[in-house]
């Protein structure tokens, strides 16, 4: 097991870097693995990226007509 201060100097971490520069590195790793951790549930689920933008380009609003439904419009 290696420690993690290797890790994050092999990924490009400054120790010398200013404070708010360490922190942003932080919080694009966080952001970056939470991206990583929603995708791997999608595909975990069974549905792919592609299948996702499928439904949502052929799905519509449905619509209805009220003398079909037998409702009264006032």
């Amino acid at each position: 097991m290696r420690p993690i201060g290797e890790i994050f100097r092999e990924l490009g971490f400054n120790e010398k870097a200013p404070l708010e520069t360490q922190k942003s590195f932080f919080r694009h790793l966080v952001q970056h693995a939470e991206m990583v951790r929603a995708q791997n549930s999608r595909i975990e689920s069974g549905v792919s990226e592609a299948a996702q933008q499928t439904m949502t380009e052929t799905s519509t609003q449905l619509s209805f007509d009220p003398k079909i439904l037998g409702v009264v419009a006032k």
